[in-house]
């Protein structure tokens, strides 16, 4: 017996054909974090992906105190020693600035601070 889905997925299958469109049929799985994970599924599925999310990341503020701010805070506080800071996440960036500000006492104090050092910036996908 045919039941609904069974008919809706072949019609998906044959307007995917006749589309020619680029990710026909093709299964890919994401990781990106729930907030985009809406907007990226009907991408996928516009150019013909059958898309599968697996939420793997998950962005929570760092601790105001830990081992984990302490070493960031003294890294923050030796900018200078560095030649590059690589970011692979927009999060990792206001994460930076913000605990760079609350160093500093302000934006201006941060930006002061980072001009002085000389630190050049990267995002992963540029190295």
């Amino acid at each position: 017996s045919i039941n609904k889905a069974t008919i809706l997925l072949s019609m998906l299958h044959a307007r995917n054909r006749e589309w020619n469109l680029p990710l026909n049929g093709e299964r890919i799985m994401f990781t990106t974090p729930r907030q985009y994970a809406g907007k990226l599924s009907s991408v996928l599925v516009d150019a013909g992906a059958r898309p599968v999310w697996m939420p793997t990341v998950r962005y929570i503020p760092l601790p105001e105190e830990g081992l984990l701010t302490t070493q960031l805070d003294a890294a923050l506080l030796e900018l200078s020693s560095f030649d590059v800071i690589a970011f692979a996440t927009k999060y990792s960036v206001l994460g930076f600035w913000e605990r760079l500000t609350t160093l500093y006492g302000s934006p201006e104090g941060a930006q002061r601070v980072v001009s002085e050092a000389k630190v050049k910036f990267a995002t992963v996908p540029a190295l």
